[in-house]
């Protein structure tokens, strides 16, 4: 798992293989500041002052937190770095939508619990 690694936004092409993604982008400070944004490019494009993205899919997960005037860091974890306990699915009444998510600890550090976003599944059950 890598964390809290400096980045240029423009660096998450070469970060990230070329691949089909769920971008969520939280600005706060807008209305209607939550967004499902459909690339990378999409996000490249949009405002930068947000306070967090989730980048992810089964395969991956990154989370890129604004520290301030283009201070941005992220946080990266992948499906192989979890002991899978589980997944679950959560519903998320903005969307309409329900998430699933992967839950296990860190193969490196088995005491600490991590999860893992995986991608949107459809309404409520």
């Amino acid at each position: 798992m890598q964390e809290l690694v400096k980045l240029n936004l423009e660096e998450i092409k070469n970060i990230l293989p070329i691949d089909q993604y769920e971008i969520i982008y939280i600005d706060y400070n807008r209305e209607n500041g939550i967004k499902k944004l459909n690339s990378i490019e999409g996000l490249l494009n949009e405002n930068q002052d947000f306070y967090k993205v989730y980048i992810f899919n089964d395969e991956l997960m990154m989370t890129i937190y604004n520290f301030g005037y283009l201070d941005y860091k992220y946080n990266l974890i992948k499906k192989e770095e979890i002991n899978q306990e589980e997944e679950k699915e959560i519903y998320i009444k903005y969307y309409g939508k329900r998430i699933k998510l992967r839950i296990g600890t860190l193969k490196e550090t088995p005491s600490r619990r991590v999860f893992q976003y995986i991608g949107f599944i459809g309404g409520e059950k």
